[in-house]
């Protein structure tokens, strides 16, 4: 059987919605439930169970063989990446360390580039590269 909530942010806060259990269907038609509506964590978890995700397979960044797990790791994405000319590459940092201090000097020692810039979401880069 299918079954899906949500966690909906309202006014700045966080608050979990099951749009299936409070679903009429089958229940008596026209009968709505309102006791999963906007409910806190512990709420949901006193009759809710779900599996802890914790595989990385799929992961969008290891998948495509984006993530760099090390300032090395980046810093030899980078030089490849100038190595062939590509005008934008895409990468997510997953070690600890500053990434972006990371990434500067990695360019900062390149005399073929004009300028780059970069966007990021968390640790998720777009390097986009302009070369002379």
């Amino acid at each position: 059987m299918g079954h899906a909530w949500n966690k909906v942010k309202i006014d700045g806060e966080y608050y979990n919605l099951d749009v299936t259990w409070d679903d009429p269907v089958p229940d008596k038609q026209g009968r709505l439930v309102y006791s999963y509506f906007n409910v806190t964590d512990a709420v949901l978890a006193s009759d809710h169970k779900w599996p802890a995700a914790t595989a990385t397979a799929y992961e969008y960044f290891e998948y495509k063989g984006w993530a760099v797990h090390s300032a090395k790791e980046l810093k030899d994405r980078i030089a490849k990446a100038l190595a062939a000319r590509e005008t934008e590459i895409s990468f997510k940092a997953t070690y600890e360390g500053d990434e972006i201090a990371d990434m500067k000097a990695a360019l900062g020692t390149s005399s073929v580039l004009s300028g780059y810039s970069y966007t990021y979401s968390g640790r998720a880069y777009t390097l986009t590269i302009r070369y002379r």
